[in-house]
């Protein structure tokens, strides 16, 4: 009672509030403050609320999004400084209150009616329980991290000295062995789409880094940054084609370590392909529209990939010369595979439809194509590209006139093939043969199997 008397408690309970109820402490990840030259970084401020004014601080730590977690207020275990980097942060927010408290107390004290030294103390008095009350509330943390710290330090002394007994590695750097590998891609697709997901993890990494300074944890932050824009199988895709530059990095004896070794590639999820059934295919068939025109020819072409399995790059590329009475002789531009098959009757009939009288061996079958001029392999890519996307396009088209519960596009063409040649009883083997796939594996990505088609193959085997 006598100390309440000589310092008053409305004084302390004025500060307390003031303390517990106007200020706020928060690290923030501000997207808004990120260059381009941070790349996919983002910065990290302490921001503190005194009533409506704001305060940003900033911590002069930039971290990829998917290593901050908004929640726990703390750096993520995947990245590998998480420890001293959570320590820093713990620091710097006792720092943050310690400065606010020692404001508020600037501020009580220069109020008229604390101006009595007695007050002055009471205030100083509860400005160090407060203090000390974070500082207790932090402790147990700090000394975990610490400990860990320490241990990591031990262990980094270890690894040095090690490192020291043995040679020091040394290895090309990334994007020169990268451009050698893509020299060595002679299919312009497979360049193409290899050249794009070198460029991309070539802009993640920014530093032009020898390949044995690119460890797992970087791999691992690469796949999380690319991870929040893409499907899945376009991460799976990005990251195999570096997977390939790692393992011919290895074969060739350019690196010691291969950080894929230690890596775990992520799950390969195939979109769903939605395949014609018989009787949609018939109704697309019989779709009205006048011969001769671009939609008719787009048309003809997946028609006639549903009957025989062919991509749309080998139908953009087949000539009459490749047609010899009803067989087919063609080598498949994306694996150079050599195909000579007889074709089925409803192939036969597009082609007797698409046949002129005036035409030479050398004109293209459909008339995708410019039939007087010598393509380059990469002009022959990017006029196959385009007119792919047309393709697509109309299709779209088709699907909503016919009423489809999908979207049809050229690839399903081949899907409706293997799943149609499956039933009819043909071997998967030979099923990949003619797809021109490298593996079965790549096959039965296309099968989809209903219970009637599979109680009709145990009944046709076991009677």
């Amino acid at each position: 009672m006598e100390e309440n008397t000589i310092y008053p408690a409305e004084y302390i309970d004025s500060y307390t509030y003031k303390t517990n109820q106007n200020y706020h402490f928060k690290v923030i990840m501000r997207h808004d403050k990120a260059t381009k030259k941070d790349g996919a970084l983002r910065p990290l401020y302490i921001r503190r609320t005194l009533g409506a004014k704001v305060i940003f601080d900033s911590l002069q730590l930039k971290l990829l999004p998917g290593q901050w977690d908004e929640d726990k207020q703390q750096v993520k275990k995947n990245h590998p400084e998480y420890l001293e980097l959570n320590k820093m942060i713990l620091e710097r927010l006792l720092q943050a209150r310690s400065g606010m408290f020692k404001l508020d107390t600037k501020v009580l004290i220069d109020d008229p009616s604390f101006i009595q030294s007695d007050h002055t103390a009471a205030i100083n008095a509860a400005v160090e329980k407060a203090l000390a009350e974070e500082r207790m509330k932090h402790q147990n943390l700090l000394h975990s991290y610490n400990a860990v710290l320490k241990k990591n330090a031990e262990l980094e002394r270890k690894l040095l000295k090690l490192s020291k007994e043995q040679e020091v590695e040394t290895s090309p750097l990334f994007t020169e062995f990268a451009d050698i590998y893509l020299k060595r891609l002679k299919n312009p697709g497979t360049h193409k789409a290899n050249s794009s997901a070198v460029s991309m993890f070539r802009d993640f990494i920014k530093d032009n880094l020898p390949l044995h300074q690119i460890t797992p944890m970087i791999i691992k932050a690469y796949e999380q940054h690319i991870a929040d824009n893409n499907q899945s199988s376009t991460v799976h895709r990005k990251i195999k084609v570096i997977k390939a530059i790692f393992n011919e990095a290895e074969r060739m004896d350019a690196i010691k370590t291969n950080p894929f070794k230690k890596y775990k590639m992520p799950a390969f999820k195939s979109a769903k392909m939605e395949i014609l059934t018989d009787e949609q295919l018939a109704t697309l068939e019989n779709l009205q529209m006048k011969e001769g025109m671009t939609k008719w020819y787009h048309l003809q072409a997946y028609l006639f990939s549903c009957s025989c399995g062919l991509r749309i790059s080998d139908v953009c590329s087949l000539t009459w010369k490749k047609v010899e009475g009803n067989r087919l002789d063609v080598v498949t531009h994306k694996t150079t595979t050599p195909l000579n098959f007889d074709l089925p009757p409803a192939a036969v009939r597009i082609l007797d439809k698409l046949r002129k009288p005036d035409a030479k061996e050398t004109d293209y079958v459909f008339p995708f194509l410019p039939n007087n001029k010598e393509l380059t392999p990469k002009e022959r890519m990017l006029e196959t590209s385009r007119e792919n996307a047309l393709v697509n396009k109309n299709l779209h088209i088709f699907s909503e006139q016919l009423g489809l519960p999908f979207r049809l596009r050229f690839h399903s063409s081949r899907a409706y093939f293997a799943t149609n040649s499956l039933k009819k009883g043909m071997s998967i083997n030979i099923l990949s043969k003619l797809l021109g796939h490298a593996s079965v594996r790549q096959t039965e990505a296309y099968l989809r199997w209903d219970s009637a088609s599979l109680s009709k193959e145990v009944s046709r085997i076991y009677g």
